[in-house]
């Protein structure tokens, strides 16, 4: 059985696409956590993309470069999360 790493297709912003290792992992940010799309690549420091953000109820605020809530945060994936 093969159990190589799932390779995708990655539009990146400077209009070169790439095929990078992808997974799936869990993510935290001001108590708010999701399990999102992780593309794993060489970068001088990591991005967070915005199915991430949306997924958290966070948009970044573009004239602080905060994040901000853009709703309530109640959602909860059963499942996923420290016992």
């Amino acid at each position: 059985m093969d159990l190589s790493p799932l390779r995708e297709k990655v539009h990146l912003d400077n209009g070169k696409s790439v095929r990078l290792p992808t997974a799936l992992g869990q993510i935290r940010i001001d108590g708010r956590e999701t399990v999102t799309v992780f593309w794993i690549g060489p970068c001088d420091e990591p991005l967070l993309g915005v199915e991430a953000l949306v997924a958290l109820g966070l948009a970044v605020d573009p004239r602080t470069g905060t994040l901000k809530p853009t709703r309530p945060y109640a959602t909860r994936l059963g499942g996923f999360g420290r016992r």
